[in-house]
């Protein structure tokens, strides 16, 4: 995507550019450049809050009007006849899969049951060992909406459903099935920057526990394809920087941290970024 120059607020130079959208909007783009449209939106806050207004102020529009240039929303875009339809399936797109992991964050809670940080907006927590642990320590909730996840990826077998499926399966410390889900919704749906950035962090769960280096190998090119996709992702930043830690790569992942912290703005997350950074700038002087 071209460098979305000259919008205001809190877009990046990493965002649609009006010249992208307007190309897919068109329907000349060509498909890898749809399917980075559509998950650079999953992917930004700033950018789905830009669909969403684009929807709701289709409803002002006179209807004599819709095939001709519309009109022009705070990031100076010009908005086309198509562009309506387009942004409420964008739309549409980015709430269903926030609606379907919901009740599995709700669940999960301030609880940090994986050292990789999953997409999905999980809170902040102190570290712990995966629910199939003794029956005192056990979150019953969470690992009956991870089987709903999964229930429902096998009736669909969407990829958006099946991304969800693994995650729940992830943060119930089921790596395998995680790993089989996220493969899964990747083949399906392969410039998805949150799928390969969860698919990463589930081979970086795997490599921590069992240290296979094609587990490390993998996570790094998972993680790295979601950056090309979408640079703003800050869960597939945090990820990385773990990962390169534990690659023994100590400056790789110190500009990791440093990028991370860049784009961060949730307290605890970046509490421990900085301690990761502090700890490798001290351990590189």
């Amino acid at each position: 995507m071209a460098e979305a120059t000259g919008y205001p607020g809190g877009f990046s130079p990493t965002c649609v550019d009006a010249a992208t959208l307007a190309a897919f909007v068109d329907g000349t783009i060509d498909p890898a450049g749809r399917a980075r449209v559509v998950a650079h939106v999953a992917a930004c806050a700033d950018c789905a809050e830009l669909v969403g207004e684009v929807v709701r102020t289709a409803e002002e529009i006179p209807v004599e009007t819709r095939g001709k240039v519309l009109w022009m929303n705070r990031r100076g875009l010009a908005a086309f006849g198509g562009l309506v339809a387009v942004a409420a399936s964008l739309l549409l797109f980015v709430l269903n899969r926030g609606a379907a992991l919901d009740p599995l964050v709700a669940a999960v809670g301030n609880e940090r049951l994986t050292l990789a940080r999953p997409t999905g907006g999980f809170q902040y927590g102190p570290l712990r060992s995966p629910v199939r642990g003794s029956s005192d320590s056990t979150n019953y909730q969470l690992l009956a909406e991870a089987k709903k996840l999964h229930d429902r990826a096998l009736q669909t077998n969407a990829a958006a459903d099946l991304h969800a499926a693994g995650v729940g399966q992830l943060v119930t410390g089921d790596t395998t099935n995680a790993l089989d889900s996220l493969q899964s919704a990747a083949r399906l749906a392969p410039d998805d920057a949150t799928i390969l950035t969860d698919l990463g962090a589930t081979y970086l769960t795997r490599f921590v526990d069992r240290g296979d280096h094609s587990d490390a190998a993998a996570a790094l090119d998972a993680f790295d394809r979601a950056l090309a996709l979408s640079p703003p992702l800050a869960e597939a930043w945090f990820n990385k920087a773990l990962l390169l830690e534990r690659m023994n790569r100590p400056a790789d992942a110190l500009t990791a941290w440093n990028k991370y912290l860049e784009l961060s703005d949730d307290r605890g997350w970046r509490e421990e970024a900085i301690r990761n950074r502090d700890d490798l700038q001290r351990r590189l002087r």
